[in-house]
């Protein structure tokens, strides 16, 4: 596709301190697509009229890699999806897709090049989509989150670095039929902003998508943050980091929150919390550690400060499963992602999401049925939380469903085969209480044919 690559990279080692926030999650939504940057409209779907919906998936790739779409539909309807790959190496055409009631759907999407995206557009019921890259050769690992909503003029991504053997990308995807131009502007501490002519006025052409490389900007830095600013059109931006340390997607934000939530399960021991503030007044972070059992104060950030302009990186202590909970002060807020290690070394990244809410599904981490899958709930409130789960199979088959239990400002994960081998969705609903999910799958062990893999994928709350 010719499309330039850029870098940049923060310098943001902090001296532990706690927690910080931001929002990051999926990103909102409002608009769908008429072709063109049109508002949402009910359109004719396989003869019938259905409300047409637009998630963007820019999940990036390499070479040999492969891609996986998950599509979940939680409805007792069903509903029909168009998905479309965004890369000079995938098909132009759309795909037809039949999505049962209460199933999961799996669709294998192109994903050898850095700025690989895919746009679906669903008919009927509200569905949800996520993507999990795989590695390949050297570059072992795997990737996961949900898909974009509709799309964003302003984004805000955490978990940059470009530190000797780290690369991260920032995928910039427009699906629409008019071209987009993005401002990329770069963060890291002590030192301002990093513009650079080669990614002001980029631009992004129709039905397209370009990666944006930060260690060609900001070599060396251990800590990126990065905004991209449409200047036209409307996009969707996530974050590829590819290294020693693994494979990690992160999906982008499009508000700044004072306060987050990031969910870890799969991983324990020492992880890597980022913070980005692109705000001028600087902040003071905290945070909470919560667990099985009592909440505690994290030790080393306990009014941590954070320079304006800036992203910086702290060492943390986690359980398994755990969450932290995240406040900045003196901001307007940030963003944030917590990067951990799993039993096989390999990283993964959760933004973590700036509220609990009462129903979500958790779509595959994982795209294989060789795994170690689980379901991690946070309940940040002071009300215990009753919960059920329900999977989605793929197919559409009978469901099997569980409830569970967490209890105030703690954190529950899943009973062990749950999930088994499957790489079902699952829908998490509340009768009492809110909670944040997020889902966890680790994969092979680095032998034989199947690469090992690990990710974290946030949930996505359900349309009420």
């Amino acid at each position: 596709m010719g499309h330039p690559e850029a870098g940049g990279a923060l310098r943001g080692r902090g001296q532990g301190a706690l927690a910080l926030a931001l929002a990051v999650i999926v990103v909102a939504g409002g608009v769908a697509l008429d072709r063109a940057l049109e508002p949402r409209v009910g359109r004719t779907a396989e003869g019938g009229a259905a409300a047409s919906r637009a998630w963007i998936c820019p999940h990036g790739g390499g070479e040999g890699w492969r891609g996986t779409i998950f599509l979940a539909n939680p409805s007792r309807q069903p509903a029909v999806a168009h998905v479309t790959s965004l890369a000079a190496d995938g098909s132009p055409s759309p795909r037809v897709v039949d999505l049962p009631a209460g199933s999961t759907v799996r669709i294998d999407v192109s994903a050898t090049v850095r700025e690989a995206a895919t746009f679906v557009e669903t008919f009927g019921p509200w569905v949800s989509a996520g993507w999990v890259v795989r590695g390949s050769g050297s570059e072992r690992g795997s990737g996961a989150e949900p898909c974009i909503e509709g799309g964003g003029r302003t984004w805000f991504v955490a978990d940059g670095t470009a530190e000797e053997g780290e690369e991260t990308f920032v995928v910039v995807s427009n699906p629409f039929a008019a071209d987009a131009v993005v401002d990329v502007v770069l963060f890291a501490e002590g030192r301002p902003p990093i513009r650079s002519s080669q990614v002001t006025n980029l631009s992004v052409p129709a039905r397209s998508s370009v990666a944006v490389r930060l260690g060609r900007f900001a070599a060396g830095e251990p800590a990126v943050g990065t905004l991209v600013r449409a200047r036209v059109g409307r996009v969707g931006v996530a974050g590829l980091g590819v290294g020693a340390s693994g494979v990690r997607s992160i999906v982008g934000a499009t508000i700044l929150s004072p306060r987050s939530i990031l969910p870890l399960a799969g991983g324990s021991g020492q992880a890597t919390l980022e913070v980005f503030d692109p705000g001028g007044e600087g902040s003071t972070i905290a945070g909470i550690l919560l667990s099985e059992g009592d909440p505690s104060i994290i030790d080393g950030l306990v009014e941590a400060e954070l320079g304006p302009e800036s992203a910086g990186e702290f060492s943390v202590l986690v359980e398994d499963p755990s969450a932290i909970e995240l406040s900045m002060q003196g901001s307007s807020g940030g963003a944030a992602a917590l990067r951990a290690a799993g039993t096989r070394g390999d990283a993964a990244t959760t933004a973590g999401a700036p509220a609990a809410a009462p129903a979500w599904v958790v779509l595959p981490a994982v795209d294989s049925d060789q795994s170690a899958s689980t379901v991690v709930l946070v309940n940040p409130g002071d009300v215990a939380a009753e919960v059920s789960l329900e999977l989605l199979p793929e197919g559409g088959a009978a469901s099997t469903v569980t409830t569970i239990t967490v209890s105030p400002r703690s954190v529950a994960s899943a009973a062990p085969g749950f999930l088994g081998t499957t790489t079902a969705a699952v829908v998490v609903r509340c009768e009492v209480g809110a909670v944040v999910a997020v889902g966890a799958a680790t994969t092979g062990d680095g032998s034989g044919e199947e690469v090992a893999g690990y990710a974290l994928s946030m949930g996505v709350p359900i349309e009420s």
